[in-house]
């Protein structure tokens, strides 16, 4: 048997990309319970397909979330501001989200599509 598990963050629609371009979020600390993630609905989607044509057996969970945040501040700027006690594995580039979505794409062969920065 094949049990996939998905937990969405912050599921958006396009129509609330453009009022976050022109009303970019600045909050330090602001709302950082939710590490500032979201995901498309369109990548919703996807991710829920691929996971009914997964052929592995057994039980897997998996975050599906957008690659981004969705702070116009970069991420190690709001690290820094919120978790300064926490140690990371890695420096993060620019806006990059806080989720590791390496094994929704591993087992999967999903990755998030969209993001809120680029206009469509």
């Amino acid at each position: 048997m094949t049990i996939v598990s998905l937990r969405f963050h912050g599921v958006t629609s396009p129509e609330w990309y453009e009022r976050w371009r022109q009303y970019p979020r600045r909050d330090i600390p602001g709302d950082f319970k939710g590490l500032w993630g979201y995901v498309d609905i369109r990548d919703v989607v996807d991710a829920m397909l691929k996971s009914l044509a997964a052929t592995w057996k057994g039980h897997e969970a998996f975050f599906i979330c957008a690659a981004d945040t969705t702070s116009a501040v970069p991420t190690m700027e709001l690290i820094k501001a919120v978790y300064p006690d926490v140690p990371l594995k890695r420096e993060l580039q620019g806006h990059e989200g806080l989720f590791d979505l390496s094994k929704a794409k591993n087992l999967l062969g999903w990755e998030p599509k969209h993001s809120w920065r680029q206009p469509e």
